[in-house]
This record gives C-alpha cells, sequence and structure tokens, in this order.
C-alpha cells in the first residue's frame, strides 16, 4: 500500500473481543430498532384484537382500537424487557465460547492503513482491504470496528493504540467514504 498513514500492532482480549459484540447488540438495538420493534408489535396486536372484534360480530370503535394498541405497546415493552434479560447473561457466554473457538489468545495482530485502505496481518493470514470493501464502521469508548460484512468486522482495541494514530485511522476511513453504522 502507498504511503502510509500508520501502523499499530493489537492483541484482542477476551474483554475486548465481549466489547466488540455489545457493541453490536448496541448498534442493532438502539432506539430506531426498539422503537419499530415495539410499533410492529403494537399495530399487530390492534390489527388482531380488531379481526377478533369482527368475527365476533362487535363494532371496531377507536377505543377498542386504542385500548388493542395500548396492549400492544405493553406487550412488546415486556417482551423486550425479557429479551434484554436475556441478552445480558447470553452475550458474555457466547462470546467466551466464540473467543476460544477462534484462538484469539496472545495473538499479535499488526494493521498497516493509508488514505487507500487497510491491511491485516496475523498468524492465521494477511489481508489487505480497500476502503470501498468496508461496508461501515463504528466505536465505542473501547472498541473501533471494521464491517466487512454485518457479522464480520476488524476490530481495533483503543487501548492498544496511540491516540494520535486512532485520529489518523478515523481520518482515513471518512476519507475513504466508509459509512458509519451510527
Amino acid at each position: 500500500m502507498a504511503e502510509p498513514g500508520g501502523t499499530f500492532t493489537v492483541a484482542l482480549s477476551y474483554e475486548d473481543y465481549l466489547a466488540c459484540n455489545w457493541l453490536m447488540i448496541r448498534r442493532r438495538w438502539l432506539w430506531k430498532g426498539l422503537a419499530r420493534f415495539i410499533g410492529i408489535l403494537s399495530a399487530a396486536y390492534a390489527v388482531l384484537f380488531s379481526v377478533i372484534d369482527l368475527i365476533d360480530g362487535k363494532s371496531i370503535d377507536f377505543t377498542s382500537v386504542a385500548l388493542a394498541f395500548a396492549i400492544g405497546v405493553g406487550s412488546a415493552a415486556v417482551a423486550a424487557a425479557l429479551g434484554a434479560l436475556a441478552l445480558l447473561w447470553r452475550i458474555p457466554r457466547t462470546a467466551r465460547k466464540t473467543y476460544r473457538q477462534l484462538k484469539f489468545e496472545g495473538v499479535d495482530s499488526l494493521f498497516t492503513f493509508s488514505p487507500e485502505g487497510i491491511e491485516s496481518s496475523n498468524r492465521f493470514g494477511k489481508s489487505t482491504n480497500l476502503w470501498s470493501d468496508f461496508t461501515g464502521w463504528a466505536e465505542n469508548e473501547r472498541v473501533l470496528l471494521l464491517f466487512r460484512t454485518s457479522q464480520m468486522f476488524y476490530p481495533v482495541p483503543k487501548a492498544q493504540v496511540a491516540a494520535e494514530t486512532l485520529e489518523t485511522l478515523r481520518r482515513a476511513i471518512t476519507g475513504g467514504a466508509v459509512p458509519t453504522k451510527w
């Protein structure tokens, strides 16, 4: 790659991998996802109860539809809370299992990036990607993720990379027109 914009080496720990998983969950289930879930379930309840009223020969009025919609909102909120509890229990366990299977413990990965793209190499192999190969990127206080697909990403633990190198990487990513996942 021409004109390297920076180089850094990272070793992905289980805690970093878990942070990647939480970022993926948070990215998917932010307010938009939650609002979509509650809206769809609420509308489905309103339609379901309205159809049941029609089948029973009752007339449909605003009060019955509003009540059905309210039941839908309540049911969706309970389902979302139960789903959140399940995630709080499940994500750390599945992340630990997957991390062991991936054999990332103690593996150093070397990243070299430029305005054109990024190169990654470790004991598993070497990969060179143009910025246009990425579908997006996201970050939180702990990790920066470069997405090749919705499920495949390059993790960058921010604590292991100098602040100025991270800033140069962000500029290269945005300069390469990689869309943000937020």
